[in-house]
């Protein structure tokens, strides 16, 4: 994938990969000290930093979790709704990346793949005249923005463009608190999901493009919740916390489905979503399951006590390479 992934993939051993393990999900245990988290742990905690719920509390749903729940049942099942709120599809995403690592650089091509898609046009133009970039001069043309960004400038605006989709709504207090946090364990997800995958290029892509694109639904999610958020009443139920992370998992498959993702993103994602294990797709859904967690860990860090020089990951019992200080 990209060049810093390369480093990774000379230096990886074989005790980081999930190869071979029987069964989804996997378990995983991450330890620091004589703390110790499971999957579970790390999943509560991640969403109670999103949530600013720290504490869930064992009750009824409250008036406006009940709402959230109905809009959010409701986009599960209306393409309409699902289109209202982000209507940008990223399947240019999928065909672009492939293209920014081949050995040659097709340019022209390239220039006429993005230009089908304006909010790219945009994030191009954006990167092109940033402060990075400024010492070139002013830039209009999109064909020479691109000839100007080179291979790690197109790196760059993929991942932006992959991590932060285009919706309709304005942010309001959830989206805002939440992006920066998501952007960071999705862009964590998709290098470990990368480096632990040991198959072929195009399987270490959609292992990539799978954990830069797995929080999708929890970004959807948020933007729902901050239609009908009016300061008075918490997320904090379990009950509500508990059919909220299942509704965006629903919608992160269904976004990968509606973008036309390719198909084996979309079914590592029904996998991640109904916890059931396709022998195919095992060792990559094995894969993403354990890097989001990883990623949810490098992110949570001292919040939960964790101390990055002092971290061991076990996967099915067994030692996994990876270095948390590393990420």
């Amino acid at each position: 994938m990209f060049g810093f992934l390369r480093k990774f993939k000379k230096t990886r051993k074989a005790g980081c990969s999930a190869k071979g393990v029987k069964g989804f999900p996997p378990q995983i245990v991450i330890k620091s000290g004589n703390r110790s988290f499971s999957a579970a742990n790390l999943d509560e905690q991640f969403l109670g930093m999103l949530l600013g719920a720290n504490s869930r509390i064992d009750t009824g749903l409250n008036a406006f979790e009940k709402t959230a729940l109905s809009r959010l049942r409701k986009l599960v099942r209306s393409n309409a709704e699902f289109s209202r709120i982000f209507p940008r599809s990223p399947a240019i995403l999928s065909k672009l990346a492939p293209m920014v690592e081949a050995d040659e650089l097709d340019m022209l091509t390239i220039a006429n793949l993005v230009i089908q898609d304006q909010a790219l046009v945009g994030d191009v133009m954006r990167l092109i005249n940033s402060v990075e970039y400024r010492h070139k001069g002013s830039v209009t043309c999109l064909y020479d923005a691109i000839v100007l960004l080179g291979r790690e400038g197109l790196q760059s605006l993929i991942e932006v463009a992959a991590q932060h989709p285009v919706t309709d709504a304005d942010k309001g207090h959830f989206v805002t608190i939440t992006s920066k946090s998501l952007a960071d364990q999705s862009k964590v997800t998709a290098n470990v999901a990368n480096l632990l995958c040991q198959e072929k290029q195009q399987q270490c892509f959609y292992a990539y493009l799978a954990g830069l694109m797995h929080n999708v639904g929890l970004t959807l999610g948020f933007t729902v919740l901050d239609e009908v958020f009016d300061g008075t009443q918490a997320p904090n139920s379990k009950r509500f916390q508990k059919e909220f992370v299942e509704m965006c998992l629903e919608l992160t498959t269904s976004a990968a489905k509606h973008w036309q993702l390719p198909g084996v993103v979309c079914q590592l994602f029904e996998m991640q979503c109904n916890q059931i294990s396709d022998e195919a797709y095992c060792e990559m859904a094995t894969n993403l399951f354990v890097a989001d967690r990883i990623a949810k860990a490098k992110v949570l860090g001292s919040r939960i006590g964790l101390d990055e020089d002092d971290v061991s990951i076990l996967i099915n019992r067994a030692q996994c390479d990876i270095r948390l200080k590393s990420l």
